[in-house]
């Protein structure tokens, strides 16, 4: 996602691999390693890493999602449980 480190529009092909990282999050477990994944990512990129860009990414591309590519992101903060994500047995 080299677009969350260098410019504030992001190209079509750049939101649809944001788009796909969302849809893959299906539930409370993959979204929450979705959106550690993306904290570890942009704690990789050192010096390179646009904040503003990343933290916007996904609302530049026009998706709704509690995902911000940030380095200090608290995620068991902002995903949140559905009702589906619940056991029978919790």
């Amino acid at each position: 996602m080299k677009v969350a480190c260098s410019i504030s529009v992001a190209t079509p092909h750049c939101c649809e691999a944001v788009k796909e990282v969302d849809d893959d999050a299906k539930d409370y477990d993959d979204r929450l390693e979705t959106c550690d994944c993306l904290r570890d990512m942009a704690l990789s990129f050192k010096k390179d890493f646009n904040v503003e860009n990343g933290a916007a990414l996904f609302a530049l591309c026009g998706i709704q999602t509690p995902y911000q590519i940030s380095r200090d992101i608290n995620c068991t903060k902002i995903i949140e449980r559905d009702e589906d994500d619940y056991d029978e047995d919790e």
